[in-house]
């Protein structure tokens, strides 16, 4: 039997969110999209809707 364990990365945007921002705006202004947090990207701007 083979089980499979998933470990969960901690990312920056878990760690430092401020930290996160800045680098996630360096990525997208120098078109650096293969390295973007494209999960908790998608979940921030999705979120942007719902404060208004």
């Amino acid at each position: 039997m083979i089980i499979q364990v998933q470990q969960q990365e901690t990312s920056l945007y878990d760690t430092d969110y401020n930290l996160w921002v800045i680098e996630t705006v360096k990525q997208l202004e120098n078109k650096d999209f293969n390295s973007l947090d494209l999960e908790n990207l998608i979940e921030e701007v999705s979120d942007l809707s719902r404060r208004e």
